[in-house]
């Protein structure tokens, strides 16, 4: 009965991550949810026109970018479902892609905020995987595997990066007592979005979601 109950639980937060039915979504809307990772890239596939400038002094200033141009991408998100339970999901991704992308970024000496405005022309999601695991009890999972197109969106995000310092003691013996690197800091929703024509967005399953 336990193992039941539990894998009712991971396919409702299966099912609230990823359909697109927007009456389930909106019934399950308050599981809390908390992404861990984000990672990502992209390789240009048809590199369009673009321009890029920055007006900066002693790393203060703004910056302008422009960019056209097809490619193929990756996502990996990471996150932590908390709902009578604890759940790790798994979400990446490989696309092509068709858009333009643009930004404004205000520089305030060893941070940034880079404010993005994309304009999805035709976006292919080839390979969407979707893998739930309980942290609680590790032989309980899902997992599936989607494909899904969208197209005519428009997308506003607000990025963070920031110079992040670390001392370490006995760093004075090896001349290196700060160690510092760049980090970015993506939030998971955005802004502001709008999608032009709903309709000719589309998606399907290659493998059905499973539990075991």
């Amino acid at each position: 009965m336990k193992a039941l109950f539990s894998t009712m639980i991971m396919l409702i937060s299966l099912s609230y991550v990823n359909s697109r039915n927007k009456h389930l979504q909106s019934t399950l809307a308050a599981i809390p949810e908390t992404q861990i990772i984000h990672t990502n890239g992209k390789t240009p596939l048809v590199e369009g026109f673009g321009w890029v400038s920055d007006y900066t002094l002693f790393n203060f200033g703004i910056g302008f970018k422009f960019a056209l141009d097809a490619f193929i991408g990756y996502e990996f998100p990471v996150s932590y479902l908390n709902n009578a339970g604890n759940h790790a999901l798994f979400e990446p991704k490989l696309y092509v892609e068709g858009s333009t992308h643009n930004s404004i970024e205000l520089f305030f000496g060893i941070f940034s905020f880079r404010f993005n405005f994309d304009f999805i022309g035709i976006r292919y999601n080839f390979l969407e995987v979707a893998y739930l695991w309980s942290i609680d009890d590790y032989t309980q999972y899902c997992y599936g595997l989607d494909w899904s197109t969208s197209a005519l969106k428009f997308h506003a995000k607000v990025e963070e990066f920031t110079n992040e310092c670390s001392f370490g003691a006995l760093g004075f013996l090896i001349d290196r007592i700060p160690e510092c690197r760049s980090r970015r800091y993506t939030p998971k929703n955005d802004v502001y979005s709008y999608s032009v024509l709903d309709t000719i967005d589309k998606d399907g399953s290659y493998l059905p979601y499973t539990c075991n």
